[in-house]
């Protein structure tokens, strides 16, 4: 009897160890869970900050660059009082800086913070219009910003890159009547459905958001009949002041895409619908808007032959194989899941002038152009020489931008090498757009900044390059 009641004495003193190991256990591995989950770790994904080199030149033996400053807030959250911190390897000086304040403007280390008026970064908000010029070289040490009453210091190693999705869209697509055949490649050039050469010379209007007035079917049926144009180009800007990416009206800019599509349609002549890039001059900077909005558009306008898409205007500091290839892929596979027959234009780094480094490398679709861009009194026989040699290789090139102007878009006409420009572009039967359709008070406009017209130009409307090249595709019309 003492026996049993000894061994149930022990078989209960066993099991309750064995219960209190386990639940020793058990508490461990939650409090190791909880740690796993610890706030510094939630704290990696709730800012993003980079810096872009957008610009340097040597000055007086030193490096000054211009930088671009990249803020998201990917929390659930609304952010303020937002700084980041910045490292030189050697004494730097900041001098000029952009809706950011400087705490310091030389030295080792620099902290730039919020002003009053962008103090606050909404749930999901993207920030890039700070920037500024340096004589040296920064890198990012740290961003730091309030929620609530704490303080989140994000360290670069702990920042997650913007992830890029894809929400399909619910789209009616437009209808045309496919007045102008459907276009595709045949080696370096463009090809109608007979397989015959097509050359196409268009006009490239202004901002849609700055110059909507231009969006104009009087104004694309003079550009027709009396200039000679087959092509117009609607340029979407995305970065700069009322862009498509910061703060236009989105809605009333797709209006004006759409305005533009129809009235071409209906005259018809070919359209390009430009995803304007410059600013933000790497491509992946606003990927995500990009694939959003080329889904729409593909949808939209899958059942027009006469829409061409160009993806990214002028990327620069972007390594074409490291950068802009693998966003054109993915933009590309976007249009080409609702439209596998538009011509798609990518453009080239340094502002669209780098076009050999496609040559070996292009992108696995037989309907994509490479842009190319000048401007004929800053542009000269090395860049002719280096569009010859993409096209001899076979690189399907277009010049979707090109002005009678130095690349400012001002300053003085080079006549010789205008004339130079465009006889090879005649010779090789290369497609281009001339910038621009406006009345800006700039070179290359090709409206007297006085001209309120909209169409039906006379000669003294035009300005000094309006003149030339109304004279140069009228000409190509007459003949």
């Amino acid at each position: 009897m003492m026996k049993r009641i000894y061994t149930t004495v022990f078989l209960f003193l066993l099991c309750t160890a064995l219960l209190l190991c386990g639940c020793g256990q058990k508490e461990t591995m939650t409090n190791s869970d909880q740690e796993s989950s610890a706030p510094a770790e939630q704290t990696a994904s709730i800012l993003y900050a980079e810096l872009k080199e957008t610009n340097s030149w040597e000055e007086n033996g030193h490096t000054v660059r211009q930088y671009l400053l990249r803020i998201e807030n990917q929390s659930e959250a609304d952010l303020s009082d937002w700084q980041v911190t910045l490292q030189a390897q050697e004494n730097a000086e900041i001098r000029d800086c952009w809706n950011a304040q400087p705490d310091r403007t030389e030295g080792k280390t620099f902290v730039l913070s919020a002003m009053d008026y962008n103090n606050v970064l909404t749930a999901g908000q993207k920030y890039q219009d700070a920037g500024f010029i340096v004589s040296g070289e920064l890198i990012l040490e740290k961003i730091e910003a309030k929620q609530n009453d704490d303080t989140v210091t994000v360290l670069p190693s702990q920042m997650n890159r913007p992830v890029i999705t894809h929400t399909p869209v619910e789209v009616t697509p437009a209808k045309t009547e496919n007045i102008v055949g459907p276009l595709s490649l045949q080696g370096s050039q463009i090809v109608d459905s007979s397989g015959n050469v097509i050359q196409l010379q268009g006009i490239s209007l202004h901002g849609l958001a700055w110059f909507p007035q231009y969006v104009n079917k009087d104004t694309f049926q003079t550009l027709r009949d009396d200039w000679g144009v087959n092509l117009i180009r609607l340029p979407l800007y995305t970065a700069e002041y009322n862009g498509y990416c910061n703060g236009g009206d989105q809605e009333e800019l797709k209006r004006l895409i759409d305005d533009g599509v129809r009235y071409c349609s209906e005259l018809g002549m070919y359209v390009i619908v430009d995803w304007h890039i410059l600013s933000d001059n790497d491509p992946r900077m606003n990927e995500e808007e990009a694939a959003r909005f080329f889904a729409e558009m593909a949808i939209r306008y899958r059942d027009f032959d006469n829409v061409i898409f160009e993806i990214c205007n002028e990327p620069q500091n972007s390594s074409w194989n490291e950068v802009i290839r693998p966003y054109a892929e993915r933009i590309v596979q976007v249009i080409r899941e609702n439209d596998n027959d538009a011509l798609i234009i990518v453009g080239t780094n340094t502002w669209s002038q780098d076009i050999d480094e496609v040559i070996g490398s292009q992108i696995d679709d037989d309907r994509v152009l490479y842009a190319f861009h000048f401007y004929v009194s800053t542009h000269k026989e090395d860049l002719r020489n280096r569009l010859q040699k993409a096209y001899e290789a076979g690189v399907p090139v277009f010049v979707s931008e090109c002005g009678v102007s130095e690349a400012s878009g001002s300053g003085r006409i080079d006549y010789d090498s205008a004339d130079a420009w465009f006889s090879l572009l005649y010779q090789d039967r290369i497609g281009f757009c001339v910038w621009n359709l406006s009345n800006k008070d700039e070179t290359s406009a090709l409206l007297s900044a006085d001209c309120e017209k909209l169409s039906g130009w006379q000669e003294e409307e035009l300005s000094e390059s309006g003149r030339w090249v109304h004279s140069l595709l009228a000409k190509e019309k007459r003949e």
